[in-house]
């Protein structure tokens, strides 16, 4: 359903794009250098208004208002340098072309601008609009349809500016020795390996539909983080408590669904588990309660970065009970986890470690630092034991500090 934010959105697309044309490339080009260092700016500004105002209602304007005006601000100044440099194309007699080029360069610079600050806003839970942002059409389909190089760069851009969670980085867990048969870059070797899953699976396509971009923003650091998390029962998403530390208002956001303002239930720091409670459609996903062989192949699904949702091949290097700091490095507790031939990146902690059936095997918490492509999972047994603590009339927790305290 069409979302009147998204007429309204629809209406500023074409308004650029004619407003390119007439002013040409170089004129854009500096308009929209401002505007996009007016979005980068906003995680250090919009927190801090928002700080600084009780009121919920007078909060969301206040935001809204600055974020108007900072845009505003940096554009005007870039404008006038590209002002400055447009005088040099009229004397080359670029004409219709450089005309055109700045039509398209609106657009362009208009929609990654919009993609930066959605996801500025959206975090910020400002009541109505961030919600009306994070289910926007014209928004999720930047976001699924930019080419996938600019669509990473933009996701890595909105992490560095907005994501204050990140993902924690595990040191001496993992020894790529001769005995695992692993080089970097290349897949396990050894008889006991699986076919690799397909993403495009239709079991796992379908568990990709109950899988949640989770943010929201600590009023305490005045920061905004992201991750991922999947349900595990009615209502109820699981997720790292990293991603949700400091944070009492999570946004959840599935695929197909309205945005939903969430509570946190369960906070547990030591073991980095989290529970979300929000009104949603989405179906829970099962557990696989098999013992998950060394080799096996596997899919890490979530939303790297805090961008579009991704399902990336993993196998199962090694299942070991180990101990591992909590989210604040005070001290540490053994957990069972999964080692994982994967590409894991800030904004997949939460998400889950999926068979080929579609069933759960374990939740990604934590990448290694001594290699890019090693990640762990907790597994279900660390899981488990939080599905009988949780319910849906659970009261809100608190969520500890932040991370950046």
């Amino acid at each position: 359903m069409l979302l009147p934010i998204d007429i309204v959105l629809a209406i500023l697309l074409i308004s650029v794009f004619a407003a390119g044309i007439r002013a040409g490339f170089f004129s854009t080009l500096g308009t929209f250098v401002g505007l996009i260092a007016g979005a980068v700016a906003m995680p250090y500004v919009l927190p801090r208004v928002a700080r600084s105002i009780p009121s919920d209602t007078w909060r969301g304007i206040a935001v809204f208002a600055v974020a108007i005006g900072l845009l505003a601000l940096m554009s005007g100044i870039g404008s006038s340098i590209g002002h400055v440099v447009r005088r040099g194309a009229d004397r080359l007699r670029l004409g219709g072309i450089e005309r055109l080029l700045g039509g398209g360069l609106a657009l362009v610079c208009t929609a990654v601008a919009l993609s930066l600050t959605a996801a500025g806003v959206i975090t910020s839970g400002i009541p109505v609009l961030s919600q009306s942002l994070a289910s926007s059409q014209v928004i999720q389909g930047i976001n699924r349809y930019a080419p996938q190089p600019v669509s990473d760069a933009v996701a890595r851009l909105r992490a560095q500016a907005f994501d204050n969670a990140g993902i924690p980085t595990l040191k001496g867990l993992f020894e790529g020795d001769g005995n695992t048969g692993v080089n970097e870059g290349n897949s396990i070797i050894g008889g006991n390996s699986t076919p690799a899953i397909d993403a495009n699976d239709p079991k796992v396509q379908a568990a990709s539909q109950s899988v949640a971009r989770i943010s929201g923003i600590a009023p305490a650091c005045s920061t905004m983080s992201s991750g991922s998390g999947f349900l595990m029962a009615d209502d109820l998403l699981i997720t790292n408590a990293h991603v949700v530390a400091g944070v009492t208002a999570p946004l959840v956001e599935l695929p197909g669904e309205p945005a939903r303002t969430g509570s946190v239930i369960y906070f547990d720091p030591v073991n980095d588990l989290a529970v979300v409670s929000a009104d949603v459609n989405a179906k829970p996903l099962s557990l696989d309660d098999s013992t998950i062989a060394n080799g096996s192949a596997g899919v890490v699904q979530g939303y790297p970065y805090g961008g579009p949702f991704q399902s990336v091949p993993a196998r199962v290097l090694s299942t070991e009970r180990d101990a591992v700091p909590d989210i604040y490095g005070d001290s540490t507790a053994n957990r069972s986890l999964h080692v994982l031939q994967a590409r894991v990146e800030p904004g997949n902690s939460g998400g889950p470690l999926l068979d080929q059936n579609g069933e759960v095997t374990g939740i990604v918490f934590a990448k290694a630092q001594e290699r890019a492509d090693i990640g762990y999972a907790m597994t279900n047994d660390e899981i488990q034991p939080v599905l009988s603590r949780v319910s849906v009339g659970n009261q809100p927790v608190s969520t500890g500090r932040c991370l950046a305290q």
